[in-house]
This record gives C-alpha cells, sequence and structure tokens, in this order.
C-alpha cells in the first residue's frame, strides 16, 4: 500500500501489509472498481467507432487528438494522415464552433461569437 510520508506528503513510501483472504479480495474489488473507472470512456470510444455514430462537439480538435493517442496509436506526423485516420472510424463528425463560424450559417446566428454559452442562449 502507498502512504504518503509526515516529512514530505506528494513522496509515496511502500509499506507492507499483511492482508487476510478478505480485506485481499476487498483491497483486489476496490484496485478493480478504480481500474474500470478509468477504462469508462474506452467503451464509449469503441461503441461510437463500431457503430459509425455522428459525433457532435464544440471546438474538438484537441480532444479528437488527445482520445487517438490514447486509445489508438501514436498521432501522426502529418494532419491528412491524422484526418484520414479520423475519418475511417468516425465518418460523420460535427464541430458546432465550426459550423458557427461557417460563412452560410454565421449570418443566422445573430452575433460573430462562436463560443458554447453564448450560442446557446
Amino acid at each position: 500500500e502507498k502512504r504518503a510520508s509526515p516529512a514530505n506528503p506528494n513522496w509515496t513510501d511502500r509499506w507492507v501489509l499483511k492482508l487476510d483472504d478478505k480485506n485481499r479480495n476487498q483491497r483486489d474489488e476496490a484496485t478493480r472498481r478504480r481500474f474500470m473507472t478509468h477504462i469508462g470512456f474506452r467503451r464509449v470510444w469503441k461503441l461510437l467507432k463500431t457503430h459509425h455514430r455522428p459525433v457532435v462537439f464544440h471546438n474538438g480538435f484537441f480532444d479528437l487528438l488527445f482520445m487517438t493517442a490514447a486509445f489508438e496509436c501514436s498521432l501522426p506526423h502529418a494532419l491528412w494522415e491524422f484526418k484520414s485516420l479520423i475519418h475511417k472510424q468516425f465518418p460523420i463528425l460535427f464541430d458546432t464552433k465550426v459550423l458557427a463560424e461557417s460563412a452560410e450559417l454565421s449570418g443566422c446566428l445573430g452575433n460573430s461569437r462562436t463560443s458554447l454559452p453564448e450560442l446557446s442562449s
């Protein structure tokens, strides 16, 4: 078990604990639950890829970069390679910020700002 040292709360020491079967099972269950919360969004990512559902986000380019690097592979060196990879996985993407900035919709929205709270009001 890791515990913070009184001398330095950011430093962790390792302590060896003797656990009986019941406490070991509780610790293992807590670890499993914590692990499952970390992989929760991976399931959503896989479902979106598998079923090719439209994905809507606001200013989500960096989100796509992060999620691709976290869940798929290392990022390609060229933008066109990244766009090709994303388009194969998610054929229908909508970025509401890009739509709000487009010439076709900018006049319909009544203002030139594209932040999400302003677009929703």
